[in-house]
């Protein structure tokens, strides 16, 4: 049975009786997708719900963080994860791609000159790229694993 559901710019029809179909709220397909609309209507997508890193309560995007890190001149590029913490619940960690002899401490120095105390990377990690996908999104999913086998 078909739905009634139309999404003319994501789909045409929504197949009615499957788990997916609880998805729908309101008119709006619930893709996790976290944005907003400006003053002529655009939409501006800024990242995913099941991205943001709660840090003591306190929301961060890890987009926030990689922006600011990559402002540093000698930064090839950077993926910011979540990762369990006992005291603050999460904690972002970084990985960093460059081809200079970057130290530690000036990536950090810049963080805090830069950013709010529990936006600041517990852990950077340097890597030789950051995984993404074909529309060139950082592969979250993959750096939490990667992590995770440390």
């Amino acid at each position: 049975m078909k739905a009634v559901y139309e999404f003319p710019n994501v789909f045409d029809e929504y197949w009615a009786g499957t788990a997916e179909e609880s998805k729908i709220k309101d008119g709006w397909l619930a893709t996790g997708d976290l944005g907003f609309f400006d003053n002529d209507g655009y939409l501006y997508l800024k990242g995913r719900k099941d991205d943001i890193i709660n840090v003591g309560g306190e929301k961060v995007s890890p987009i926030e963080i990689e922006l600011m890190i990559k402002r540093l001149d000698k930064i090839q590029d950077v993926g910011v994860i979540g990762v369990p913490d006992k005291t603050f619940g999460e904690i972002p960690v970084a990985f960093i791609v460059t081809e200079f002899n970057l130290k530690t401490n000036e990536i950090l120095s810049h963080c805090i000159k830069t950013l709010e105390r529990y936006k600041i990377p517990q852990n950077f990690i340097f890597t030789d790229s950051i995984p993404k996908n074909e529309s060139g999104k950082i592969k979250r999913s993959v750096l939490k694993e990667i992590y995770s086998k440390q």
